[in-house]
């Protein structure tokens, strides 16, 4: 198994088995759950030490300044959503400090008129919603379910290619499969015939050394019986 990293984030792993062709042998998978279990009890590390570790974010495409790179900038930083500012909407007259504030009055005005042309726009808009709206919330629901059409075909599309690409990548690994095993088997023959093999070749040794050693006796054999004969001969001249 290799890989190339980039710090200590894996960009990419060659795997060197075949999953549709090895087999989990018993137990295996209990096993690799406890090991994982044990080491998440072991580590210290929470999920930001995790975050961490992933390479940067690329920089975002909004353009500086924008409404949505300033709220995206926001979350970024955890920051509360400011809530909408609803004392604007009231009509509220200047405060008993202040009624003989001129200034204050004209504030006042200004805040009433803007309400009463905000109403007046709110009429509008009503009226135009009246008209149009019907239609205008079919045409986007067309638009709507075009765009869900055309992610579901995408979808589907994507969903056929990695139907493809594991079908042919299972038809290769059980190809290769089969030879692995016939492989095994004429491995497991030969080492099977080879250990037969050793085995009579020590047989054959044990016959060696026990013919050897017959022969060394049957050798030392005469010899003996002369030199006994030679002794009795001498014993005999001396009487």
């Amino acid at each position: 198994m290799g890989h190339e990293k980039l710090g200590r984030w894996i960009l990419q792993e060659n795997m060197d088995h075949l999953p549709y062709v090895d087999e989990l042998p018993e137990g295996w998978q209990k096993g690799v759950n406890q090991l994982i279990q044990e080491e998440m009890r072991r580590s210290s590390k929470t999920v930001a030490d995790y975050l961490s570790d992933l390479p940067p974010l690329p920089p975002q495409r909004f353009k500086e300044g924008s409404m949505i790179a300033d709220e995206m900038d926001r979350v970024a930083a955890n920051q509360k959503l400011t809530a909408i500012d609803t004392a604007r909407y009231a009509l509220q007259q200047p405060p008993l400090n202040r009624r003989n504030d001129v200034g204050a009055w004209k504030q006042a005005v200004n805040n009433a008129r803007a309400q009463l042309e905000h109403q007046a726009l709110r009429l509008t808009n009503l009226e135009l919603l009246a008209k149009f709206g019907a239609n205008a919330w079919r045409v986007h629901l067309q638009h709507l379910e075009a765009t869900v059409k055309g992610q579901e075909d995408q979808q589907a599309s994507y969903q056929k290619e990695i139907e493809s690409v594991n079908s042919e990548r299972k038809l290769k690994q059980v190809s290769v499969g089969n030879s692995l095993r016939e492989c095994e088997e004429e491995w497991q023959g030969l080492v099977s015939k080879n250990m037969q093999i050793d085995l009579a070749c020590q047989e054959l040794e044990k016959e060696i050394d026990q013919l050897k050693a017959s022969q060394v006796g049957a050798s030392e054999g005469p010899s003996d019986a002369a030199q006994g004969a030679e002794s009795a001969d001498s014993v005999m001249d001396e009487a």
